[in-house]
């Protein structure tokens, strides 16, 4: 559960799952697997899933094909918009 001004997040049983999308292939396995036990210790009691874009090999291609919408984010690198990576991700 997380609280923001005017929201709480309720762990249940149809909300209790963690996605990592990884949409940065330089994000090597072991790192994710590290992140993941870590993940499933601090947060009891919550699942946790480590996904891949389901129709790019690439993050670019991902995010071209489903038009998620980004922002210059430093000298060489793109911010995407989270929510639009999500409703294209999540089953």
């Amino acid at each position: 559960m997380y609280n923001r001004a005017g929201v709480r997040n309720e762990i249940t049983p149809v909300r209790n799952i963690i996605y990592f999308h990884v949409i940065d292939e330089q994000i090597k396995p072991e790192f994710l697997a590290k992140l993941k036990k870590y993940c499933e210790a601090f947060y009891l009691g919550m699942t946790v899933k480590i996904m891949y874009p389901p129709t790019a090999k690439t993050s670019k291609e991902f995010m071209e094909l489903h038009q998620i919408p980004s922002r210059e984010g430093g000298k060489d690198f793109r911010q995407y918009l989270a929510t639009a990576i999500l409703k294209k991700t999540i089953p």
